[in-house]
């Protein structure tokens, strides 16, 4: 029995199993109890590892990775409350629909509860944000055993609408490295999913389409984004396209930014439609959401890749369960014609939207308006750009000129954990990579820069406005007594200080002048930089 326990070859099952699954990388933070686990990864030939010792920044760092192209990414901790920190990061995943694997290693079943160390409840503590979660004994003589709870979890993490996945594995000592699985035979089932719908399916929706006003809003789900061929293909049918740039990357979509939108309508009733189709999470523009979820007599489809009705907008009334791309594109080469009238007006508007914000910027003095136009105009079309939750989202959502790749962390809107997504995308994906980000969402994630994972391709930028400004923008909150000192206020934080520890040049920027002499050093120098662009804060 110690022969079997030494080699812990659960562990290497668990490992094999990924690699099938599409692993590619596996996020490791330092511990005694996992170490079988770790191992067990280090010897897969297939499997990167890379050790990071916070569990938080570990967690978002790897969600970082999985959204540069969608394949699922292992997280291996030990036992007690480093599983809890991967819990903001795993909620991200859940929501937007990202493959992270999470392998908590735990002390043996009789001990928990014992008062000993790290012996908390962990099996169930992710219960409420992962798709699966399998509690399963890591000493077994016979690891075949657990093959099929294991594959169940695993293939839940790419199945329908890809999301986290927990398998809790109890190990007692001697916690002795892994040998790699040997097995004769694969150890996951191949997937065979239906991708298509009839013609007289498409047919009938079709007829529902034909003549009127029809929207569609684009927003991050499964991390698959609607392909810039469909998008033309239903534009050329008449269907307005709405996307937040700085979420879901599409630069073409005929409304970006709607809050804009709105302000150049006489009325918005004008730009209400008939018939509404969404894909993903909801819209970055609360008065967009508020204008549809008070229409009346609209029709609303919802195209999502599980099902599950997410009715953010209070008006479902189709479900499609499908892959976007592929219904879209399915639909779109039924080649029938929405009211051009309507998209004509939408575009117009759209257009005029654009140009007041362009000559508001042009006559404005130093601001962050200005500041994130001045660097989203300069960014190369082969940068990627990743954004922080706030203000600093929403004033990219608006000047995003060039079509760049974009992300940033919608699926639970946090501020936290931006760095660390940013950089483990850089980690794997290569390119250039350019982070903004506001002093509040650097500072919540600021552990970040000692992650081991800076590279001379990645940029950050930190919008300085004395912090939270968005809470001096929102109607919610910019009246609330002593709102600076309840939501935005911020220490002084030596931004400097933190780039040098993190092997990275600095540069303080406080005018568009300098901003201006700055920026080809920020984006085609030869190494990591931060720049701290300071504005002064919303009055």
């Amino acid at each position: 029995m110690m022969k079997n326990q030494s080699l812990k070859s659960v562990a290497a099952m668990i490992a094999a199993m990924s690699a099938e699954l599409g692993v590619k990388h596996a996020v490791v933070s330092s511990g005694s109890r996992s170490m079988p686990i770790a191992t067990a990864f280090d010897v897969a030939d297939s499997i990167n590892v890379k050790m990071i010792v916070d569990e938080r920044v570990a967690a978002f760092a790897a969600l970082g990775m999985t959204k540069h192209d969608g394949a699922p990414v292992a997280l291996v901790c030990t036992s007690g409350s480093a599983l809890l920190n991967y819990a903001p990061a795993v909620a991200e995943a859940y929501y937007i629909g990202a493959p992270l694997i999470v392998i908590s290693a735990d002390r043996p079943a009789w001990q928990i509860d014992q008062n000993a160390g790290q012996t908390i409840r962990q099996f169930g503590a992710l219960s409420n944000i992962v798709k699966a979660s399998v509690d399963i004994d890591g000493d077994s003589d016979n690891p075949l055993k657990w093959r099929g709870m294991v594959a169940d979890a695993m293939l839940k993490a790419i199945i329908g609408k890809p999301g986290p996945v927990h398998i809790n594995v109890h190990l007692s000592e001697p916690l002795q490295p892994t040998l790699p699985f040997q097995c004769n035979s694969s150890l996951l089932p191949k997937l065979i999913s239906p991708t298509a719908f009839s013609d007289s399916q498409l047919d009938n929706m079709v007829a529902q389409l034909q003549g009127r006003k029809v929207m569609l809003y684009i927003g991050p789900e499964n991390l698959c984004k609607v392909s810039e061929q469909t998008i033309s293909k239903l534009q050329n049918s008449n269907v307005v396209v709405v996307a937040d740039r700085a979420t879901v990357g599409i630069t073409d979509a005929d409304v970006s930014h709607f809050d804009d939108l709105l302000q150049t309508a006489n009325s918005s009733a004008d730009i209400i439609p008939d018939l509404l189709i969404t894909t993903g999470v909801a819209p970055l523009s609360r008065k967009f959401r508020e204008l549809i979820s008070s229409a009346s007599n609209l029709c609303h489809w919802q195209v999502s890749s599980d099902a599950a009705a997410k009715d953010f907008l209070g008006h479902i009334s189709t479900l499609i369960v499908s892959d976007s791309d592929i219904f879209l594109n399915q639909l779109a080469d039924k080649q029938f014609k929405a009211d051009a009238n309507y998209r004509n007006a939408i575009c117009r508007l759209q257009s005029q939207a654009s140009e007041s914000v362009k000559n508001m910027v042009a006559k404005g003095e130093w601001s962050a308006d200005l500041a994130v136009d001045m660097i989203l105009s300069a960014v190369p079309n082969d940068y990627k750009l990743h954004f922080s939750n706030g203000m600093t989202l929403r004033k990219a959502n608006r000047f995003i000129k060039c079509g760049v790749t974009m992300s940033a962390n919608r699926g639970v809107n946090g501020i936290d954990g931006s760095t660390s997504t940013a950089l483990g995308a850089a980690y794997v994906a290569g390119g250039k990579h350019l982070l903004l980000t506001g002093d509040m969402s650097a500072l919540y994630d600021v552990a970040a820069l000692q992650s081991g994972l800076m590279s001379d391709n990645f940029r950050m930028v930190v919008i300085n406005n004395s912090g939270g400004d968005i809470f001096r923008c929102i109607e919610a909150t910019r009246n609330v007594p002593n709102r600076e000192q309840l939501l935005c206020a911020m220490p002084n934080v030596d931004w400097q200080a933190n780039a040098v520890a993190a092997n990275m040049k600095y540069v303080k920027v406080t005018s568009a002048d300098a901003l201006s002499a700055s920026l080809d050093e920020l984006l085609n120098g030869a190494s990591a930089m931060l720049m701290e662009v300071v504005v002064a804060a919303t009055e």
